[in-house]
């Protein structure tokens, strides 16, 4: 693709030099929470050897390495909004004039929002049973896994949806 076709994102886009608020702190929670990957990997490196070499397979890596990968997973995709570094197949808006791409970022941001709404709505649905009492894994080591993700969730979407609006904002001046 040459330039003169390329999509003007400069206009909508959030350097992190540049980020709000709420940007900086999606941006901040990600750029920390991607340190999960590399000890989740490390985990799991150590369970492949603890069965392979040692036959004694610990009874937390992976449960552990599963929470920490999901957490930050979680806490990834508002950052990634904030950025707006997602993955984007634009062949067919390219084609478009910039004005039909603007009108189509508008609408995208609707329904982003539209979209965190329900994240948030079915998370916290989801979340609110957890004032009773934990939910647990059942395995051996029975840690709080499944409650501290479903906690998180609705936190992510409420970030998500602002962030959207605000790019939304940024859209329409």
């Amino acid at each position: 693709m040459n330039e003169a076709n390329a999509p003007n994102t400069s206009e909508t886009s959030t350097p992190r030099h540049e980020a709000g608020g709420i940007e900086k702190l999606a941006i901040t929670v990600g750029d920390v929470a991607s340190l999960a990957f590399p000890i989740a990997f490390i985990l799991t490196i150590w369970e492949i050897v603890a069965r392979m070499v040692f036959n004694s397979p610990t009874i937390w890596t992976i449960e552990v390495a599963l929470l920490i990968s999901g957490i930050a997973y979680i806490a990834i995709g508002p950052q990634t909004t904030a950025l707006e570094s997602h993955i984007r197949i634009d062949v067919l808006t390219n084609a478009l004039s910039q004005k039909a791409q603007a009108r189509l970022q508008v609408v995208a941001a609707i329904g982003s929002i539209l979209f965190g709404a329900v994240v948030t709505y079915s998370g916290a649905r989801l979340a609110i049973p957890l004032m009773d009492g934990w939910e647990r894994t059942g395995s051996a080591l029975n840690s709080p896994a499944p409650s501290i993700i479903k906690l998180l969730i609705p936190c992510a979407g409420v970030v998500w949806t602002m962030l959207e609006v605000r790019r939304l904002i940024r859209l329409v001046r």
